[in-house]
Order: C-alpha cells, then sequence, then structure tokens
C-alpha cells in the first residue's frame, strides 16, 4: 500500500471511530446525571469541530435531531446542554458554509418554533435567556425561509441585539456576543428587518468596537455581515456603511492582518478548520455584498483592497482552492462594479492574478468563464473611459500600469491558448466572448 493509500485508510479509520464515539455519547446522555451530562457534551462539543462536513453530515441527519427532541421533550437532558451543543453544530455549519436541510425536517425545528411563538405570547416576564437561546439554535441551524411570523423574528433580533451590546470586555461576554452576531449574520438577506429594529444599535456595536476592540474578530466581522446583508432591502443604507463606519476600509485591514496569521502551506483541510480562513471568507463575502449593492468605492481604498486580494491570492494559490476561487470572482466583481478599478486592475497587479490561474492545470470550466469574463469586462471599461476623454498624460500612466503587470505574464499566449474553446465556452455558459478576445489591448 501507497503512503497516499495508507493515509485515507487511516483518515477513514479515523472518521469511523469519530462517528461512533458522538454515537455512545448521544446514547449516554439521556442516562447521565447533571454533571455527566455537562462533560459528555464537552465532549461531543469537541468532536463536531474535529469533523470534516462528509462527517458531520454523516451524523447529523433527521434521526439525530429527533432524538434530541425527544430528549428534551422527556426531560431527560437540561436545556443549557442541548442549547450548547445545537449551537456548536449550527456554528460549525456557518462557518464552514456546508448546507444540510435535516434540521427543517425534524421535529426539533417545529419545537423551537413553538418555544419561540410561546415566548412571544407571554406579555410580561418573557425570559429573554430562553428566547436567546431558542433563537440562536434555530436560526444557526435554519437555512431557508425561517418559518416564523414575521413579528417573532424582530422580537429574536432586538434579543440578540441585546446580547451583542453588552460592553464587558470579559471572555464569557465576548464569546455570548460572539454567537449572537454570527446568529444575525446568518438570517437570510431577502427578509426584511425595520431600520428602526437594528440600524441605530448595530451602528453602536460596530463604533464602540472601532473605539475600544471589545469584540472577538468573528464577532466583529458578523457585525458587519448582518449590517451589509441589511443592503439587499435597504441600499441607502450604504453611505453610512462606508463614509461612517469605513467598512472597506476596516475590511480591508482586517483581511491583510488575517492573511499574515495564517500558514498558508498547510494542506487544504487544515486551513480550512482554523477559525482565521473561515473569517477570511466572510470578510471577501461581505465586500463582494457591499460592491455589488455600492458603486461609488474610492480610488484609494479601492487599489488598497485589489492589492490586498491579490497578495491573498498568490499566498493560498498552490494549497487552497477554495480560497483561490473566492479571490479570483472578487477581482470579477471588481471590475464589473467600481468605477476606478479599471486602473486599479493593471497598477496593483491583479491582472498578472488572473492569468496565473488561467494557466493553472487544475482549473474548471466555471473558474475559466469567470476569469473570461473580467478581461471582457475589463476591455470594456478601458474603451468607455478612453472615449470619455481623460488626459492624455493619465491614460499614458494608466498604459504603462496595464502593460507593466500583464507583459511578463504570458498574456498573449494564454489568450491565444483559449482562443479554440470560445464556441464552448459561449454555448455551454451563455457568455459573450469575442473571437477576438486574444486582441483586447491592442486598441488600448
Amino acid at each position: 500500500m501507497s503512503a497516499h493509500d495508507c493515509r485515507k485508510f487511516n483518515g477513514r479509520k479515523e472518521e469511523a471511530a469519530k462517528r461512533e464515539m458522538f454515537n455512545q455519547m448521544l446514547d449516554k446522555l439521556e442516562k447521565s446525571n447533571v454533571d455527566d451530562q455537562k462533560h459528555i457534551v464537552e465532549e461531543m462539543k469537541h468532536i463536531v469541530v474535529e469533523m470534516g462536513q462528509k462527517e458531520l453530515k454523516s451524523i447529523l441527519k433527521v434521526e439525530f435531531y429527533n432524538e434530541l427532541e425527544k430528549i428534551i421533550k422527556e426531560r431527560k437532558l437540561i436545556e443549557e446542554q442541548v442549547f450548547q451543543l445545537i449551537k456548536k453544530i449550527g456554528c460549525c455549519k456557518v462557518l464552514n458554509e456546508w448546507s444540510d436541510l435535516s434540521f427543517e425536517e425534524s421535529l426539533l425545528d417545529q419545537r423551537f418554533k413553538n418555544m419561540i411563538a410561546e415566548e412571544e405570547k407571554k406579555e410580561e416576564k418573557k425570559d429573554e435567556r430562553l428566547l436567546t437561546d431558542i433563537s440562536e439554535c434555530y436560526i444557526l441551524l435554519d437555512e431557508t425561509d425561517f418559518e416564523i411570523p414575521k413579528s417573532l423574528l424582530s422580537h429574536c433580533v432586538r434579543s440578540l441585539l441585546k446580547v451583542a451590546l453588552k460592553k464587558e470586555e470579559d471572555e464569557e461576554t465576548q464569546n455570548e456576543a460572539e454567537i449572537a452576531l454570527l446568529t444575525l449574520s446568518n438570517i437570510d438577506n431577502d427578509l426584511e428587518i425595520e431600520q428602526e429594529l437594528h440600524l441605530s444599535e448595530i451602528k453602536e456595536i460596530i463604533q464602540y468596537h472601532q473605539e475600544h476592540h471589545n469584540l472577538t474578530r468573528l464577532a466583529c466581522q458578523s457585525a458587519w455581515d448582518f449590517f451589509v446583508g441589511r443592503l439587499n432591502n435597504e441600499e441607502d443604507l450604504g453611505d453610512e456603511i462606508e463614509k461612517e463606519l469605513h467598512f472597506v476600509k476596516e475590511a480591508t485591514r482586517e483581511l491583510g492582518e488575517l492573511t499574515r496569521c495564517v500558514d498558508w502551506k498547510r494542506n487544504e483541510e487544515e486551513q480550512e478548520k482554523t477559525k482565521e480562513v473561515q473569517i477570511i471568507r466572510r470578510w471577501l463575502d461581505s465586500v463582494q455584498a457591499y460592491i455589488y449593492f455600492c458603486y461609488d468605492l474610492q480610488k484609494e481604498e479601492s487599489d488598497c483592497l485589489t492589492e490586498c486580494v491579490a497578495r491573498l491570492y498568490r499566498a493560498v494559490k498552490n494549497t487552497n482552492k477554495r480560497m483561490c476561487d473566492k479571490s479570483i470572482k472578487m477581482f470579477g466583481r471588481m471590475i464589473n462594479s467600481d468605477e476606478s478599478s479599471s486602473s486599479v486592475f493593471g497598477a496593483t497587479k491583479a491582472a498578472g492574478c488572473v492569468l496565473e490561474e488561467m494557466q493553472r492545470t487544475t482549473l474548471n470550466h466555471d473558474i475559466v468563464v469567470n476569469c473570461l469574463e473580467i478581461f471582457s469586462s475589463f476591455s470594456r471599461r478601458m474603451q468607455g473611459e478612453m472615449e470619455e476623454e481623460w488626459e492624455e498624460e493619465e491614460l499614458k500612466k494608466m498604459k504603462r500600469g496595464i502593460f507593466e503587470g500583464l507583459e511578463e505574464e504570458g498574456y498573449e499566449d494564454t489568450m491565444t491558448s483559449y482562443h479554440e474553446t470560445f464556441s464552448f465556452f459561449n454555448t455551454t455558459y451563455y457568455a459573450e466572448f469575442s473571437e477576438n478576445l486574444n486582441n483586447f489591448f491592442v486598441s488600448v
């Protein structure tokens, strides 16, 4: 057996052992006393964090959630322990961006919706702690339409914001704020939440953190993610997000610092288990969403952001395909949305990153199309800028930056190599690539 086969075999054995241990612990829960339950739940939470997506999916079936619902119903496990375990599972799902509808098909999903409704009906003496716990469990695990009335969702949001607004800097408070904000960030962007319900609170949370640094990195990113997500229904928030709170500047700084924190020489599976990599992915998604809705990035901020993503791409290109794809998609979003990105695109060598990606032997069709569309958009943008009668000296400077960034990257050979495949991509992906794509910059 080769060393590679040996590692795969040992990996499968380890996965099977984890699954068996997890299932055994679940069986023990309902038969244990309170102290033992706490210990067992801690062990189960640790296993959840160590498992990969495939391992978790093999365990988190409808039957698993139904079993938890049964244990809660019969009060064989104290609610606090159930909530801790479910929150850990929900956090892992959200941070790893994997989808699974088992929870929504389970009895536990319905139980949580009923519990939220019961708390909402109380005219006084609402149990805010209980409502927060239920909201976090439900929203972290639910992936579709949150089948609760808008008034109940509003109550969940208020409850979560109260937790996130706490100013204490002790570890327990920071952990509570982190889970509350991560939960808020998982609320579907299509769901409307009244501005008066969240605007002043989320701004206060971000501004206080900018002054006092009281949030964890994940909590800070999640606060921004929730705020930017509201742009889907409230585009007028763009000015406040950028001009008052300087979102792009903060995102660029965080991306740069996090990129330097990660050991990118480790394999992708090990990287993806680190919180830093998970937060980087979330920042990239938030910035892409912001750029989609807001088209007025300042040139300096756009320049810094593009340079930052280019450094990230070069750090991950040999070890993390998932992050590579996100970086390339970010370049595409910027060239299609940002008025200043065409000059920045060449000057910061982002075009070189796209060319490097196109020259890789492992490239899939979707990424090829994305790369070609970036150059197509770049060409159209450049032509438009020329027609706007830019100052001759400024155009010369722009051209110099572009050609210096592309000349040594094998641009012409790379584009020509794709010439024969344009018809396939046009037909398969409904793209519009010119047969003269390899002559993109002649007119420049």
